[in-house]
């Protein structure tokens, strides 16, 4: 991204995102001045991040003075509920069965508040099953389009080609050097690669250009399709997919709900607790008590705020 952008990166596999912080820690910052650093120059938020410290990564990579370019991000943990307008680029590492899950991850940039472009970039190896995934996706989205807002997408993708993802391929010819230096000639259907320059980058790149295969409009595959019709059949297939899709997405947003209370009254108990154990020992020292018993009398009151904390934890 360019000086002032800032990315958001999304992945479903908290291996993969291991293994990028292990790729960043080894290369300089655009400006080539020293390593990437976390909590500098990138952070992680994951399922393991206490709920305090997530608000606190939020206002750092919102925070326009800080030197902040790159939040990665777990989709289950990050994709609903966090506000990141700063990022004008969402990288979608991997995809998910469900559709909503990589909207909602989308939404964290790209809502309201927001004054500038979001580019959105969707990774997938090709011959993989992450190209079944993904047309999978695209063929529930136009099914539940159907459904609830009674607009009918072309499925894109018949059964057979869905079916011959699963077979092996001829690995694709290295595209030639002219080739390289001009995208728009090597991917014609694609609009807009020259506007966005680092799509334009990427693509023109000797290290990562020849590694694409393919690029594809994400809006080009949801267009509206005005002479199809679904049957009641699809129509009733495609409700049941939109209710269990919101049945999800909203026991998911109440168990996120759920456990920040939690943390929260389990912090607070917590708090409570030190102030109690300073308040008895400044009272067993008021009464004189010898050391000894001060040490006895700390470790009950330990054992038993130990035996308060866990029942909150249960």
């Amino acid at each position: 991204a360019a000086r002032g952008e800032r990315t958001l990166l999304f992945s479903q596999s908290l291996h993969l995102i291991d293994l990028l912080e292990a790729v960043l820690k080894r290369r300089t910052r655009p400006a080539g001045d020293m390593k990437w650093k976390r909590g500098r120059d990138y952070m992680r938020l994951d399922g393991t991040t206490p709920q305090a410290q997530r608000q606190r990564l939020v206002d750092h990579f919102q925070d326009e003075e800080s030197d902040a370019r790159l939040l990665l991000i777990s989709t289950r943990a990050g994709n609903l509920g966090l506000n990141l307008t700063a990022a004008t680029r969402v990288v979608l590492f991997d995809s998910s069965w469900n559709p909503s899950n990589d909207s909602q991850a989308i939404f964290r940039a790209w809502r309201y508040g927001q004054t500038r472009p979001v580019y959105v970039y969707r990774l997938l190896g090709e011959g993989t099953v992450e190209e079944l995934i993904y047309k999978r996706q695209i063929s529930k989205h136009a099914v539940i389009s159907g459904v609830c807002d009674d607009e009918q997408i072309a499925t894109s993708f018949s059964q057979a080609e869905l079916s011959e993802l699963w077979s092996l391929r001829d690995e694709a010819p290295r595209p030639s050097a002219e080739l390289l230096a001009e995208p728009e000639a090597r991917f014609p259907t694609v609009e807009g690669i020259g506007a966005d320059r680092v799509l334009r980058r990427v693509l023109t790149s000797e290290e990562t250009g020849p590694w694409v295969a393919a690029v594809v409009s994400h809006d080009s595959l949801l267009e509206v399709d005005e002479t199809l019709e679904l049957s009641s059949e699809e129509r009733a297939a495609g409700q049941a997919a939109f209710e269990a899709e919101e049945q999800a997405r909203r026991a998911q947003l109440e168990a996120q709900q759920t456990q920040q209370k939690h943390q929260q009254a389990l912090q607070q108990a917590q708090q409570q607790a030190q102030q109690f154990m300073q308040q008895a020992m400044q009272q067993a020292q008021a009464q004189g008590q010898s050391p000894a018993q001060q040490q006895a009398l700390a470790q009950q009151v330990q054992l038993q705020l130990q035996q308060q904390l866990l029942q909150l934890r249960q």
